[in-house]
């Protein structure tokens, strides 16, 4: 998603403007973002579709236990100090 906001491939098709997008601003800092359940959405109903199709692996992303294995490991090793924050 990063790839695609970064190419501004889309950029014609913005809803609002560019300065107030919070996925544009993870884009630019490269931020992760965590979204728990995340197969259960429009995008992973897309992402499914490009599976089926063969034009990409379901091992492309994680699973949701991986993804929130992840999180956990990553949030113990940024949120000494000032921490991290949540949305």
């Amino acid at each position: 998603m990063y790839k695609l906001l970064l190419s501004e491939v889309m950029k014609a098709d913005y809803e609002i403007d560019p300065k107030d997008s919070w996925m544009i601003a993870a884009a630019e800092k490269n931020l992760p973002i965590v979204v728990g359940g995340w197969e259960d959405s429009t995008m992973g109903n897309i992402f499914a579709s490009y599976v089926i199709k063969g034009e990409i692996k379901a091992t492309t992303m994680m699973s949701g236990i991986e993804y929130m294995v992840w999180l956990a490991d990553y949030y113990k090793k940024h949120s000494s100090g000032k921490g991290i924050g949540f949305f």
